[in-house]
């Protein structure tokens, strides 16, 4: 049996990946072998888990890790944005960096907004920003606006969408 897991399996998965998984789940008792002779493996009908409540820690363990704005910046294939037609009405190329930003992350902290300002290749930078409240939207728009008036460098207000 565990020969037929590790066919089934080894398509996605090397076959020592696969051996450790199955042994884990044996040594954790998940998995008990019905016989020893011909490697029968039968799950565990109770193994004195409770599956809603372990789904729901691992959830709420998860919660504290999972960040928004880095997952969509890992995520997101588009790294520029392009003014097409302002480009080809020029005759020039002219790009801009592309962020994902935590609205939390701009208040409470000050190197944030310098990184945020800052690109080294690009024409420019359009940050979006994200905050957890419908409420803070005029909020968002008041610190970009702030952070826009105070940077001497930038050369162009913050949009905020």
């Amino acid at each position: 049996m565990t020969e037929e897991i590790i066919k089934i399996y080894s398509f996605s998965y090397p076959k020592e990946q696969i051996e450790n998984a199955l042994n884990i789940l044996i040594e954790k008792e998940f998995v008990i072998y019905l016989r020893q002779s011909n490697s029968y493996l039968k799950l565990k009908e109770t193994s004195g888990v409770d599956i809603p409540k372990a789904i729901h820690d691992e959830i709420e363990r998860n919660k504290k890790t999972f960040v928004l704005s880095k997952v969509l910046n890992e995520t997101n294939t588009e790294r520029y944005f392009y003014p097409y037609r302002y480009n080809d009405e020029k005759e020039m190329s002219r790009y801009f960096d592309f962020e994902f930003v935590d609205f939390s992350d701009i208040l409470n902290s000050p190197t944030m907004t310098n990184s945020l300002l800052t690109h080294q290749f690009s024409d420019g930078k359009i940050i979006a920003v994200i905050c957890n409240s419908k409420n803070k939207i005029e909020e968002v728009k008041n610190v970009c606006r702030i952070i826009s008036s105070q940077n001497k460098k930038a050369t162009h207000e913050w949009i905020c969408f």
